[in-house]
């Protein structure tokens, strides 16, 4: 008898247990951002792999190859960082948390080089590293927590390998190309140099760039230079042309219409032959009105 007692209790427990609403653990804030970053427009777009490296062909100025780079795959890790030292002061917005995001990516590349009949291929490795400093604006009851992208930095903590200028022909318009630009630290531990989302410069649909690079200092480049971007008809690669030993010049223009709010120029230096390996990538960020 007690047996059955105890045996009816059992399911009755169950029983219970099953109309109760399932519990909903909260996401770490690590979790929410990564989340922001896959999920947001200006997370898709400042942070996207998608055509960084078109596969279109492009030459260098050293030789008559024709080349193209397929990406084969991206591995990308993002690691966040919660300050634990704030809240800081911003101002009229009031002591608020921040954090950084790491976004690592890693792409795996077959170069594909043809010299008239003769095609070879060469496979590599190309690592982007980008960063998003962000702002707790509200409470846990707000989207993703109430963290906010705030800031945005291509460079980290160390100078583009060149000096490199992306502005329109009148001048009037400078991107965010080199540290510079990073007019803004994180406080803290953090340690940031950034660009506030709001300082991105805004480009008219079409708008065309001049993009011009140049030693640090008297020293010769010793490096050579490649740019991604969209153009009117999709995603483009140019091989910048050599003008001397200290400079390097390309020109481009933004697609029209832009349909995106936010979008970057991909920037990559690489040692010239025999080597042609891979130095650095940045991005150069900018948004269009909408």
């Amino acid at each position: 008898m007690l047996r059955a007692l105890v045996t009816g209790a059992f399911f009755v427990a169950v029983g219970l247990s099953g109309c109760k609403e399932n519990i909903v653990y909260p996401l770490p804030d690590e979790d929410v951002i990564a989340q922001y970053l896959a999920v947001t427009e200006e997370g898709r777009e400042l942070f996207r792999t998608e055509n960084l490296i078109p596969d279109d062909t492009y030459t260098l100025p050293y030789d008559d190859t024709v080349y193209r780079d397929v990406v084969d795959s991206v591995w990308r890790t993002i690691s966040v960082e919660i300050d634990s030292l704030g809240p800081y002061d911003f101002g009229h917005l009031g002591q608020r948390h921040v954090a950084t995001a790491e976004v690592n990516d890693l792409f795996f590349v077959t170069v594909i080089k043809v010299l008239g009949d003769v095609t070879d291929t060469i496979l590599a490795e190309r690592r982007l590293i980008r960063y998003g400093f962000f702002v707790k604006l509200g409470d846990d009851s707000k989207a993703y927590f109430g963290w906010k992208l705030w800031g945005y930095s291509s460079l980290g903590g160390t100078e583009a390998p060149v000096n490199l200028s992306v502005r329109t022909p009148d001048r009037t318009v400078s991107l965010a190309s080199t540290m510079s630009y990073y007019t803004y630290r994180s406080p803290g531990k953090i340690n940031l140099q950034y660009i506030k989302l709001d300082d991105i410069d805004t480009l008219e649909s079409g708008a065309g760039l001049i993009c011009s690079v140049a030693s640090w200092g008297s020293s010769t480049i010793k490096y050579y230079h490649t740019i991604s971007f969209e153009s009117a008809t999709g995603f483009a690669s140019d091989g910048m042309r050599r003008l001397d030993d200290h400079h390097w010049l390309d020109t481009l223009v933004t697609p029209s219409p832009n349909h995106r709010l936010w979008n970057v120029i991909f920037v990559q230096s690489f040692v010239p032959p025999p080597g042609y390996n891979f130095v650095r990538g940045w991005c150069v960020p900018y948004r269009v009105p909408q």
